[in-house]
């Protein structure tokens, strides 16, 4: 909350900002199941990230024998009453349903926040606050990831040794 109140625009208008930590908790503490081989690897996003998408599907299929398959979990076409926002408890417990139906997921920040004319303000929420915040949702839930090196992510990892990438290739 300290972050948010001290951003310029939050200075200048005034805005009063609070944390609160419960909108995305797991209470129902769901696992995703571990299991010896990985068949289903995906992402939990509203952003159609085409080129990440397509270099894990290629991946895939030259690994064929690995009998994976890749999933987009849309939260916008599940929650297109409320914009694709998640915004109840309801909905909260179904975000952690879908990530728990992942084995491995691969986070990267790409297209968040495209409707905002402030490039600093989409930059410092997407790459900071958004990322960390799905992160940290996967983790919740147990759910492996690949991790991209962007600020939120590494926000999270911070002084740890999970590991990040810097490039599709790498991942």
């Amino acid at each position: 909350a300290i972050d948010y109140g001290n951003h310029p625009s939050s200075r200048t208008r005034g805005v009063r900002s609070f944390w609160h930590p419960l909108h995305h908790s797991n209470f129902k503490n769901l696992r995703a199941p571990a299991r010896d081989t990985v068949e289903v690897m995906g992402v939990h996003t509203t952003h159609n990230d085409t080129e990440l998408y397509s270099a894990i599907k290629r991946m895939l299929e030259e690994n064929a024998d690995l009998e994976v398959r890749f999933e987009h979990a849309d939260p916008a076409a599940r929650f297109y009453h409320t914009a694709g926002n998640v915004i109840t408890p309801l909905q909260t417990n179904q975000v952690m349903e879908q990530l728990a139906d992942l084995e491995v997921t691969v986070l990267r920040s790409a297209g968040c926040m495209q409707h905002l004319n402030c490039n600093v303000t989409r930059k410092w929420f997407c790459d900071r606050y958004k990322t960390g915040q799905r992160l940290v949702n996967a983790f919740s839930v147990g759910l492996p990831a690949v991790v991209f090196a962007e600020q939120g992510f590494l926000d999270v990892v911070h002084g740890s040794d999970y590991p990040v990438v810097s490039t599709i290739e790498e991942a």
